[in-house]
């Protein structure tokens, strides 16, 4: 083992989850969480000799780091850039959209008020947190003002209707 720098290597009883410091001549009593998932199904370690016997005493070998495992933790403490959440600004500007279609068309056609007018306050709730939040709030209140207006054209409608 002399040949092995000193460094953070697998725990050599087998923990997957643990690493222990190697200082270059033995093993020490640090541990840490293991921060990665092995990249190959290949065992870490390879299978450690039975221990002999020599006049009654056994002699146990030392755990020694597969080379293999060395190369996958090489940057065991990079940093790690996250990764951004997903953004929602296209939703907020189609329940805008759909908020102004709703609002405009549900004065003619009740119906279309209605339809755009649900799917603008879907789509604007549901992109609320999105980076365009100003698209969003407007879309959800021309969504409101839509199944207003699409409800509003229906009643005078079927008023008008009824004087015929």
């Amino acid at each position: 083992m002399s040949g092995t720098p000193a460094g953070w290597y697998p725990d050599p009883s087998g923990d997957q989850t643990k690493i222990r410091y190697w200082d270059g001549n033995q093993w020490t009593d640090q541990f840490q969480d293991n921060p990665n998932v092995m990249i190959s199904q290949e065992p870490a370690f390879t299978a450690a000799p039975e221990p002999t016997y020599d006049q009654g005493q056994a002699t146990y070998p030392t755990a020694t780091p597969d080379p293999r495992a060395q190369k996958n933790y090489q940057g065991a403490y990079q940093t790690v850039q996250p990764v951004p959440a997903k953004d929602n600004s296209s939703l907020a500007i189609v329940g805008l959209v759909l908020g102004i279609v709703g609002l405009v068309g549900g004065c003619f056609i009740p119906f279309i008020g209605w339809i755009c007018g649900i799917v603008a306050i879907i789509m604007g709730a549901m992109s609320m947190k999105s980076l365009k939040k100003g698209m969003a709030v407007a879309g959800l209140i021309l969504g409101i003002l839509s199944v207003i207006g699409g409800t509003i054209s229906s009643i005078l409608g079927m008023f008008l209707l009824s004087l015929l």
